[in-house]
């Protein structure tokens, strides 16, 4: 099994700065603010508060790895995001299996029903996730239909190119009687 060797920070460059590009429009607070606030801004602060590596790796590292990764998304690039999501599947499932297996040992009812909710809820995140994954390598086909007349029985399906106003009587009782001489035997 390799081990994951990490270097140590630059000590020239504090790991919570980061570089922003500016312009004469607006002001320095107001692209820090923008960058804060920002998706990859707000996941970068999130993965390093809690990754394992918190304070080895710098906010600014992480956006660009961020970005690079939401770049190769939007040329159609869609091999980042499947391992991500077999990933996930595939820890969802583990986590499954884990507290299926709590479930079984001796504990009280109130925690049996604790590790049954658990182990049901990831593994129905599990199979989200793998039907995300399904959907995203054979995408289902839209059908746009002008007009469906889906009958199920003895129901009729009339259409007409122009209804009027007023409720005509006369012609609403030919059109009962017509169909109640085509239902009955």
């Amino acid at each position: 099994m390799k081990k994951l060797v990490t270097k140590p920070p630059e000590k020239s460059r504090d790991n919570y700065s980061v570089k922003v590009k500016l312009d004469d429009q607006r002001s320095h607070e107001a692209i820090i603010a923008q960058h804060c606030l920002s998706g990859p801004g707000i996941a970068a602060k999130v993965i390093d508060q809690f990754s394992q590596y918190k304070g080895q790796m710098s906010i600014y590292n992480i956006v660009d790895e961020i970005n690079r990764k939401t770049e190769e998304f939007h040329s159609g690039e869609t091999k980042g995001i499947e391992s991500i999501l077999m990933s996930q599947a595939i820890t969802l499932d583990t986590m499954f299996a884990h507290f299926a297996k709590l479930s079984i040992g001796p504990v009280g009812y109130d925690q049996l029903k604790l590790f049954v909710s658990l182990a049901l809820k990831a593994q129905n995140q599990s199979r989200a996730t793998l039907d995300t994954l399904a959907n995203i390598k054979n995408p289902r086909q839209t059908v746009i239909t002008k007009q469906a007349n889906i009958s199920n029985g003895p129901q009729q399906v009339n259409n007409t190119l122009h209804q009027s106003s007023g409720s005509d009587d006369k012609t609403q009782k030919k059109i009962i009687d017509r169909a109640k001489q085509t239902i009955e035997p």
